[in-house]
């Protein structure tokens, strides 16, 4: 249990998040999460921490342990649980690529499509509540400080979502293995959602009938990419016909 400015802080409103990217990152884009910033080594990259933490006026406690093999020697940073952005407020924004993630439960899909959508130009990830990881301090880790800097929208009902997207003129476009449209040919209209699904079983029929169309990946075998590796063709394809902020 912590205390901190009058306020009350324990295990079930704060989380531990590692990695100095992930620290660094939420200490300069999203500071409002950070509580307490714990060190236990002395080096160069946790003196940058420690000044970025002294900007926003966050508490800092040095636990320094001349050991420095010990597993609690990592540098530590608790938050606030991870803020997820309104829908509603987003699509008021100029924002052109969405994509949505339908009962992706693996923590390293959801950490490295993150970072890819911050690398390729992506604007907002929504996340279904139905059998999909919600964000976690691992997932956080993973995605190298890239859930700090793009908005994530977590959605209970991802077919009342997909129909309010539509309703904001958006595109709707699934990824199944199945279709006979190849991504590389589809031309895809400038405000564009790409629904990517479970790897074992991909998209729901119900969410099937809300696309405008189902594109897949050409393969030369019969195989299957994992759900980052498969968002990574679809953004680029986006990418290479309508430029996000940067020209190829």
């Amino acid at each position: 249990m912590i205390k901190l400015k009058n306020q009350l802080y324990t295990q079930y409103t704060t989380l531990h998040v590692t990695g100095f990217h992930t620290i660094k990152s939420i200490l300069t884009y999203t500071p409002k999460r950070a509580i307490i910033l714990q060190i236990h080594k002395n080096n160069k990259r946790n003196k940058i921490l420690q000044t970025l933490a002294c900007r926003q006026n966050i508490k800092i406690n040095t636990y320094f342990n001349k050991n420095d093999n010990m597993h609690n020697n990592e540098t530590i940073l608790i938050c606030k649980h991870f803020q997820y952005t309104s829908l509603n407020d987003i699509l008021k924004t100029n924002i052109n690529l969405i994509i949505i993630l339908d009962r992706i439960q693996d923590h390293n899909n959801i950490g490295k499509i993150a970072r890819l959508m911050l690398a390729l130009g992506a604007d907002l990830m929504i996340i279904g509540s139905s059998h999909s990881a919600s964000i976690t301090p691992i997932i956080e880790k993973i995605a190298v400080g890239s859930l700090s800097q793009i908005p994530v929208t977590k959605s209970y009902n991802l077919i009342k979502t997909i129909k309010q997207i539509k309703q904001n003129n958006f595109h709707i476009i699934g990824a199944d293995i199945n279709s006979s449209q190849s991504c590389y040919e589809y031309k895809f209209k400038k405000q564009t959602a790409i629904i990517i699904g479970n790897e074992g079983y991909g998209l729901k029929i119900n969410i099937k009938k809300q696309c405008n169309a189902l594109i897949r990946i050409p393969m030369q075998y019969n195989m299957t990419l994992n759900a980052s590796d498969a968002t990574a063709i679809f953004i680029y394809e986006f990418i290479k016909q309508h430029t996000l902020n940067y020209k190829l």
